[in-house]
């Protein structure tokens, strides 16, 4: 094999490498708020999730990762005050839609 046919592979295998890492995107969020993650900011947050293709989970403590996109599943989390939420979005725009939850928080969106 040429120098240039395996140049041109280990540019195709680094793009892969790249596009890959892109694609999942991890995000901790402290809740602040005295009442921890309730029904109106769960609702907020799980309607982010919707407005985007990606994949978003989120965990709690100990707890397994629930879907975002559910609300039931997201209050079902029981997120209380000094807890750390674990948000992980998986997909071709999981770094707006972390971006765009990150913000929502920012802005007092339960925390």
């Amino acid at each position: 094999m040429s120098t240039k046919a395996i140049d041109i592979i280990k540019l195709f295998m680094y793009t892969i490498a790249i596009d890959i890492m892109k694609y999942k995107i991890k995000k901790h969020i402290i809740v602040t708020n005295r009442q921890g993650l309730h029904l109106r900011e769960a609702a907020g947050l799980v309607d982010i999730c919707k407005k985007y293709n990606s994949s978003v989970t989120i965990s709690c403590r100990d707890c397994k990762k629930v879907d975002a996109c559910s609300i039931l599943n997201v209050l079902m989390l029981g997120a209380r005050r000094g807890d750390t939420l674990t948000i992980t979005a998986n997909g071709k725009d999981a770094d707006e839609v972390v971006f765009k939850i990150h913000e929502y928080f920012l802005q007092g969106g339960g925390i």
